[in-house]
């Protein structure tokens, strides 16, 4: 796939290199992953090979698995941020992912949802550390009105 369509997606160039990296680092087969990612064999290798795309619902259940996301998406390998600041943007993102919580009218979300604020909440907390969207982005007032 040539790098016009890969941006036509937004997904960064070398994303199958990537998908491939990532299912090497947690020591899965192709078929191990495609099981998990809910889809064959074939669809796996298309992804690797960047034949075609895999949906959502294929990221999310491979991200539960261990497959960096942000790594596999925008080339961005959180690995290379120090531990310290890893661990200090998930104690954030959990805080306002529980607070945003705190504001819907049963204060409950079920599993999934909570797993996907926790997700978005913490790409826009890395894209605000990194510069990428304004210091003043106020991420708790957009997650509140997520799934309120």
């Amino acid at each position: 796939m040539n790098n016009d369509q890969t941006k036509t997606h937004g997904i960064a160039p070398g994303f199958g290199e990537r998908l491939k990296n990532e299912r090497n680092r947690l020591n899965y087969s192709q078929g191990e992953l495609a099981d998990i990612g809910g889809v064959g064999r074939l669809t796996q290798l298309q992804y690797e090979s960047e034949k075609t795309f895999p949906t959502t619902k294929y990221l999310n259940s491979v991200s539960l698995v261990g497959v960096n996301l942000i790594y596999l998406l925008f080339n961005y390998d959180k690995q290379a941020a120090s531990v310290l600041e890893m661990q200090d943007i998930d104690e954030k993102v959990l805080n306002l992912v529980s607070r945003a919580i705190e504001s819907y009218p049963d204060k409950k979300v079920t599993a999934e949802t909570f797993s996907l604020l926790f997700k978005i909440t913490k790409n826009m907390m890395i894209e605000k550390a990194r510069g990428e969207i304004s210091a003043e982005f106020d991420i708790l007032s957009v997650i509140s009105k997520t799934a309120a």
